[in-house]
């Protein structure tokens, strides 16, 4: 499934995000998968939850990093096509960042403290870009 620059996305409600020293931990509730990101991956995230249009969030990514637009619009398409299928923490629409309970805040507190965040792989050209 290919997902349009002009498409915008909101956080799942299965989804908990977690940062955690520039990194991040997302934790699907609904299937008890979590996910690592890297620092730029945490960023575009924070960015998603902040105004979920993709294009909104390569254009601010452009402005941050020293890259070509095509080169971030690849990678941040490439994110969103895991977020939205794969992974099932993004949707689409347009409602605001979901507000976690302590429950769910404590489950994504100890996956972290275990050190299992950086059990799952994400592809190179997402943990790396050249923009990273």
């Amino acid at each position: 499934m290919t997902v349009p620059l002009d498409s915008v996305v909101a956080v799942s409600e299965d989804a908990v995000f977690r940062e955690l020293d520039g990194q991040s931990v997302l934790l699907n509730l609904a299937t008890g998968m979590y996910f690592g990101l890297d620092a730029v991956g945490t960023h575009v995230w924070q960015l998603a939850a902040e105004n979920g249009s993709l294009r909104w969030i390569s254009q601010r990514l452009a402005e941050e990093y020293d890259a070509e637009p095509a080169a971030i619009e690849r990678d941040l398409l490439a994110l969103a096509k895991i977020e939205t299928s794969a992974w099932d923490t993004w949707r689409a629409a347009r409602e605001p960042h979901r507000v976690l309970d302590d429950a769910a805040l404590s489950r994504c507190d100890g996956i972290a403290k275990r050190g299992e965040a950086g059990a799952i792989e994400i592809a190179p050209s997402l943990s790396a870009p050249p923009w990273h």
